[in-house]
C-alpha cells in the first residue's frame, strides 16, 4: 500500500527511479534457485570381479582337416565357473597374422596349414584384460604324414648267349607327405649285387603330388654314377605307391617301387 501510494505520488524524477529500481532488485531476490540435478548412481561391476577366459573348442592336440569347417568357442566364466553372456572376443593364431575373427563363437574353414597356438582375447566392462592360450593344434592335408614300407629293386642284365639275369634287392623306405599334402620326400637303401658285387644302393625321393596322382623322381646313388628314375604312383589316407625304370650304363635295366602303409599323422 505504502508502494503503491509512493507510485502514485511520485513527482520527483529521481525519486521514481529510485523505487523502480529497489522494486526490480527486490523481485530478483524472491526467485527460487534451481535445485541440482541428481547424480546417477557409479555403475556396478562386481559380477566381472575374477572372471576367467576359456576356450572350449577345438579341443588341445587336435588334427584338423585342411579346408574342413571347425567351430570355435571360447567363454568368459564368472567366479563360480559358469557361463557368462559376452561376445567381445578376439581371436588370432601364430601361424598367419591375417587369420582373425571376433565372436565367442563362430565356424571356419579357412585356416592355413601348420602347428597353430590360437589365442583368444577380451577387455571386460570394469577394465580387466583375460587372454587364452591353446596349443598342440594342427591343420593339415588328408594324406599329410609319414608312410613307411619296402623299396624293391630290380636289375636286368646280359650274360651271353642272348641271355640275361636279374638280381633283385628290398629295403624299407620312409617318405613324410608335408602339411598341404602336395608334396612328399624321403630315402631308403638296399644292397644289390651287380656283376657279382654287391652295390650298397641309396634313393632319395622327391614327389610331387597332384590330388591322388603322385609324379616327381626316385633318384638313385649307385656308388660311381648317380640317375633320376621318373616316377608314377598313387596316394590316399593309408597307402602310397610308386614305380619307375630306366637302363644304366647302357646295357642294365633297372625298375624299382615303393609300397608304403601311413604310420602317422
Amino acid at each position: 500500500m505504502i508502494l503503491l501510494t509512493l507510485l502514485l505520488g511520485c513527482q520527483k524524477e529521481d525519486i521514481c527511479d529510485r523505487i523502480e529500481t529497489d522494486t526490480a532488485d527486490s523481485v530478483a531476490i524472491a526467485e527460487p534457485e534451481t535445485p541440482p540435478e541428481p547424480e546417477e548412481p557409479a555403475e556396478d561391476f562386481s559380477m566381472w570381479e575374477n572372471a576367467a577366459l576359456e576356450i572350449l573348442s577345438p579341443a588341445a592336440g587336435l588334427v584338423i582337416e585342411l579346408d574342413a569347417p571347425q567351430i570355435f568357442e571360447a567363454a568368459v566364466l564368472d567366479s563360480d565357473g559358469e557361463p557368462m553372456e559376452w561376445d567381445d572376443i578376439t581371436w588370432t593364431t601364430d601361424v598367419s597374422e591375417e587369420w582373425t575373427f571376433d565372436g565367442a563363437s563362430f565356424e571356419d574353414n579357412t585356416l592355413p596349414a601348420g602347428q597353430h597356438t590360437f589365442r583368444a582375447e577380451t577387455i571386460l566392462p570394469n577394465g580387466d584384460r583375460l587372454v587364452y592360450a591353446l596349443g598342440g593344434i594342427k591343420v593339415q592335408h588328408p594324406f599329410a604324414g609319414t608312410y613307411s614300407g619296402t623299396t624293391t629293386i630290380n636289375a636286368t642284365f646280359p650274360v651271353g648267349g642272348g641271355n640275361t639275369t636279374t638280381v633283385s634287392c628290398a629295403g624299407a623306405a620312409t617318405l613324410t607327405v608335408n602339411l598341404e599334402g602336395t608334396a612328399a620326400t624321403g630315402s631308403s637303401a638296399c644292397i644289390l649285387n651287380l656283376l657279382g658285387t654287391d652295390q650298397e644302393t641309396y634313393y632319395n625321393f622327391e614327389v610331387e603330388i597332384s590330388e591322388t596322382t603322385l609324379g616327381g623322381l626316385a633318384i638313385a646313388d649307385l656308388g660311381i654314377t648317380q640317375r633320376d628314375f621318373p616316377l608314377t604312383g598313387e596316394i590316399d589316407e593309408e597307402t602310397m605307391t610308386a614305380t619307375w625304370a630306366d637302363t644304366v650304363y647302357g646295357f642294365i635295366e633297372v625298375d624299382g617301387a615303393f609300397d608304403l602303409q601311413r604310420v602317422s599323422y
